[in-house]
């Protein structure tokens, strides 16, 4: 049986505008990738491949917490898709801007069985999740 996918309408509006903030910022392309792909976007620039992006909206201030966790799935699925080509990024939107980082296949994260351990829906919102350090990300300007 699949599990419930929960991205709302205010999960993709949330993208949209991420997305509004993105795509001048670095004269690119973020298309909505089929939920199959286990990555929001596909990135392009002149109308080819850069990367694959993937947008989580946090509800906190940057620096509230030293890590953003991400699903072990996640990371894999976008190593994977930059394995066929392009590069794997991950941005997170908080109440005081837009983050990213590029995940990188030789990175060793930090991972723990954890996940939506608050207000948790089902399940599988309990996973393995790695953990970033906040260090690793870049603003983006706005």
């Amino acid at each position: 049986m699949s599990r419930t996918q929960y991205e709302s309408e205010a999960d993709l509006a949330n993208e949209r505008s991420a997305a509004e903030i993105i795509e001048p910022a670095w004269k690119v392309r973020l298309s909505k990738l089929p939920k199959s792909y286990g990555a929001d976007w596909i990135i392009e620039r002149e109308g080819k491949c850069v990367g694959w992006g993937e947008f989580k909206k946090r509800n906190m201030r940057w620096g509230d917490y030293p890590t953003i966790m991400l699903s072990v799935r996640k990371v894999a699925d976008l190593i994977g898709l930059a394995d066929v080509h392009g590069k794997a990024i991950f941005f997170v939107g908080v109440e005081d801007g837009l983050y990213f980082t590029e995940i990188n296949p030789i990175e060793q994260y930090e991972i723990e069985f954890g996940g939506r351990t608050c207000k948790t829906r089902d399940r599988g919102d309990i996973e393995p999740v790695v953990k970033i350090p906040i260090t690793k990300f870049r603003k983006i300007p706005t």
